[in-house]
């Protein structure tokens, strides 16, 4: 298929599509030229919002700078009611690079992170959100599985996704799903105004399954969750090491239950800077 997108033709074959995908987010592989490229493709029937809006969107996301901790956002295209956005190629959400029963993980021998592992990821992601902040954008959906993973010989890159104007458009049917729920802060979920401390608290629920490799809430009864986290209900700060204690700390600020009392991203990396890394 060839899409005509400004100054270019670009040659998109979806017959080449792999059986990668993120259900939850709706992530799709495709190839672009014969560029491995992942994209997401939004139904014009079900969005309320006019397509002015949405290209507004699309405008922040063409002006975000590349970023080393932020998914690289390539095109996009229409074709009949069907919009998609096309993205760099990242293979593994963090989600499963957390599961040890996996050829590829993050976890050491089945075990745990280490503190300065979790320190150096919580480095990334604040410096991703930062920017999208600075933007003006609200992520609103931030996870384990809109998080990636860019492998690297010595290092391995925390990459943010799913920030688009896509996102935004499922948010209802999101809030409909027990798996997706998990990371959404309480506001969200009751339809209160929404700031930029949402990201906060959801980077927070990622700290939490850093630190735990639990999902938040795994011991909640799924039919009491929506109610659990309406009511402000962070998890529960597990016990680790006397050395994770400015670490939890930082997960119960990000979790208050009143949003304006959560740090700003910029406090936020300034705490985990000034978090003692364990000498080896």
């Amino acid at each position: 298929m060839e899409v005509q997108t400004p100054g270019h033709t670009k040659v998109i074959d979806l017959r080449r599509k792999q059986n990668e995908t993120n259900s939850e987010t709706g992530i799709l592989t495709c190839y672009v030229e014969g560029w491995k490229c992942i994209y997401k493709e939004i139904d014009l029937l079900h969005v309320t919002d006019s397509m002015s809006s949405i290209e507004k969107e699309l405008k922040l996301l063409e002006e975000l700078p590349n970023h080393p901790n932020i998914t690289r956002y390539l095109f996009h295209d229409r074709k009949g009611e069907k919009f998609r956005i096309f993205y760099a190629p990242y293979s593994l959400t963090l989600k499963e690079c957390l599961n040890p029963d996996r050829d590829f993980t993050l976890v050491p021998s089945g075990r745990e992170l280490a503190l300065n592992h979790i320190l150096s990821f919580s480095t990334q992601l604040s410096k991703g959100i930062s920017l999208l902040h600075e933007y003006k954008i609200v992520h609103k959906d931030l996870k384990s599985t809109t998080i990636y993973v860019r492998r690297g010989e010595d290092n391995n890159t925390l990459v943010i996704g799913d920030y688009d104007y896509s996102k935004r458009v499922l948010s209802r049917a999101m809030r409909g799903n027990i798996n997706a729920i998990r990371w959404l802060a309480p506001e969200v979920l009751k339809e209160d105004a929404v700031s930029f401390s949402v990201d906060i608290w959801s980077l927070g629920l990622v700290i939490y399954e850093l630190i735990t490799l639990n999902t938040p809430y795994f011991d909640i009864n799924p039919l009491e969750l929506t109610n659990y986290i309406k009511q402000g209900n962070r998890p529960t700060t597990p016990k680790k090491p006397s050395s994770f204690k400015p670490l939890l700390h930082l997960f119960e600020l990000c979790t208050f239950s009143i949003p304006e009392q959560r740090p700003t991203i910029k406090e936020v990396k300034k705490l985990v800077k000034g978090i003692k890394r364990v000498e080896w």
